[in-house]
């Protein structure tokens, strides 16, 4: 009786043997637990199979009278356990499958409360005491859709497995859900090329009619816009959106007009206009994913045009929905953006904090490429130059295969690496053919602020066309101003030099982007300080700003890269001198 099982287990806490939980506060308050793990193991092995399917069963039959749901995951490992203590046979038949309903149970409670990788724990469990092709097919596509939201590559594992036993099974319904699900975690991953032959080979085969056909072309437009495709992108975005016709599908509509908004970069307002419309339908779906990944591609094209304050509050708003929706893909993201706004808005110690907090994450290699690399910078201007050097080679390592355009920005930040090196020849030669790279619209500007670093000024007119085909956004423009000024230093065009570089300082401090308007100002002392007040003070003040993040050495490295620019000092009234801001992040 329990008078009787209380009192053994008295016994063996007194033996300390067993520790029983008396803390108020804890959810597992009045259990008892073995102190030794060992102990645990050599009193389980002792009991025969036929004892412990009868305890795991009588535990699992006792939990479900209790109609827990928080014991939903407990349920099923007891219901495992009895299955395997259960020679093959009818009885195990029935052990398996009431384990299989157990854990199918616990994943979807898991997954509902945005506990992925239990979820996904579950499910391949339920895969290991299921027999029956067609059911490991669907638990292999759940699987794969939770991984999606985790930092690994199993998704693209389970999504595999999934397509082959679906083929096997002759589902063509389940071959194209799980190919959709493959290439949604292969972009992920930078598997682009991969992603859209499959999703092409499949649709091939796919009629119009097909139950997932809208969903499938929705991921392809996805696919093309990765891969610097985006005309065939919003082609096939249309397409997508043509067969849902009336029907009310708020979370594929609003998925795929994101798509289609971001691969109109080039065409900000109108892709503006479409990604808050779908922003608001992802809010009214309830479907956090969608409603991540919406805002997450609003910043990518807002970038340009906000400020680092309006760009870090958006970023914060995205991290905070990546962590109530366990999604740890995006929350890294979310917080490498917020490391990089953080240094180009001068605050060096949040910058540190946050590239700290990343370097204990596990990443995936696109945000480890990412990690690397925003590393690398920050260690260039800080004078760690062994540091940046390993992070940069380490980084190109890392995304070697990788094939979405989501890479395009990396030129653009070994650029900026090789700027804080002092190396502002190579960052010239790089900006400049980043530049004229594919789809390129929301790199320009940190392509053509990193490369107006150098100190070749008669180089930075190689930019000017490439700025003029991009898109009219106020970090384009300051582009523009900053390049302009290059230009008149290279053709000794003195006061339009110092007009388009005072303009330049103005728009950076409106921006408020403290690192590259510091180098602007840098730039102006140098080519401009022997000749005008104005410039020497704005020099003067921006090295100021940089020792704060420990950037003494870069100012100092700097200023030596530049030519000597002899001239007689010229009267002018000193301008307040202004030390602005540097660049927003690819998202």
């Amino acid at each position: 009786g329990g008078e009787e099982l209380e009192s053994g287990l008295d016994r063996l806490v007194k033996r300390e043997l067993l520790l029983r939980d008396d803390d108020p506060r804890s959810p597992e308050r009045g259990q008892y637990r073995f102190l030794q793990a060992v102990v645990r193991e050599v009193a389980y092995e002792s009991l025969a199979k036929k004892d412990r399917r009868a305890k795991h069963l009588a535990v699992a039959r006792h939990m479900e009278s209790l109609g827990d749901d928080e014991l939903a995951g407990v349920l099923a490992s007891h219901y495992v356990e009895a299955y395997r203590a259960t020679s093959a046979g009818p009885e195990a038949d029935a052990l398996g499958a009431q384990a299989r309903i157990a854990l199918r149970g616990a994943a979807e409670r898991a997954a509902a409360l945005h506990s992925h990788a239990s979820a996904v724990h579950y499910l391949e469990e339920a895969v290991t005491v299921t027999t029956d092709p067609a059911e490991q097919a669907a638990l292999y596509e759940r699987a794969a859709e939770s991984s999606t939201s985790l930092s690994s590559n199993d998704a693209v594992a389970h999504a595999t497995q999934a397509i082959d036993l679906y083929r096997a099974a002759g589902d063509a319904d389940g071959v194209l859900r799980a190919t959709v699900l493959f290439a949604r975690s292969g972009l992920l991953l930078g598997l682009g090329s991969r992603a859209t032959s499959a999703l092409e080979n499949v649709l091939a085969v796919t009629p119009p009619d097909a139950e997932g056909w809208a969903a499938a072309m929705g991921e392809l437009a996805r696919a093309y816009m990765l891969t610097a495709r985006s005309e065939e992108a919003v082609t096939t975005a249309d397409q997508a959106l043509a067969a849902i016709g009336g029907r009310r599908l708020p979370r594929l509509t609003a998925d795929i007009l994101i798509t289609r908004g971001t691969a109109l970069q080039s065409r900000p307002d109108e892709a503006v206009a479409i990604l808050r419309g779908a922003v608001a339908l992802a809010d009214r779906s309830g479907h956090i994913p969608t409603m991540i990944r919406g805002r997450n591609n609003l910043l990518t094209v807002l970038s340009g045009d906000i400020t680092v304050d309006e760009l870090d509050a958006l970023c914060r708003e995205t991290a905070e929905l990546a962590r109530r929706g366990g999604d740890a893909r995006f929350l890294a993201q979310m917080l490498l953006s917020i490391a990089d706004t953080a240094r180009d808005a001068g605050n060096w110690a949040e910058c540190d904090a946050v590239l700290a907090e990343l370097g204990a994450m596990d990443l995936d290699t696109f945000r480890m490429t990412w990690y690397l690399l925003s590393l690398a910078a920050r260690q260039a201007f800080c004078s760690d130059l062994a540091g940046a050097e390993a992070n940069l080679a380490l980084a190109d390592t890392v995304s070697t295969g990788v094939d979405t355009s989501a890479y395009g920005t990396k030129r653009a930040f070994i650029a900026l690496v090789h700027i804080g090196m002092g190396r502002l020849d190579e960052a010239m030669e790089i900006s400049i053919a980043a530049a004229a790279g594919p789809n390129q619209e929301s790199s320009v500007p940190l392509i053509a602020i990193s490369a107006a670093g150098a100190a070749d000024p008669a180089r930075a007119a190689d930019l000017q066309a490439d700025l003029d085909d991009a898109p009219s956004t106020r970090l384009n423009q300051v582009a523009r101003r900053q390049v302009a000024a290059l230009v008149a230093v290279s053709e000794q065009r003195w006061d339009d030099a110092r007009a388009a570089f005072r303009a330049a300082l103005e728009e950076f401090e409106a921006l408020g982007q403290v690192l590259y308007g510091s180098m602007a100002a840098l730039q102006f002392e140098a080519y401009l300080g022997a000749r005008f007040d104005d410039a020497r003070q704005a020099g003067m003040a921006a090295a100021t700003t940089l020792a704060e993040g420990d950037g003494t050495g870069f100012v100092e490295r700097y200023r030596a890269a530049f030519p000597a620019m002899s001239a007689p000092p010229v009267s002018v009234v000193p301008a307040k001198a202004r030390v602005p801001v540097d660049a927003e992040q690819p998202a």
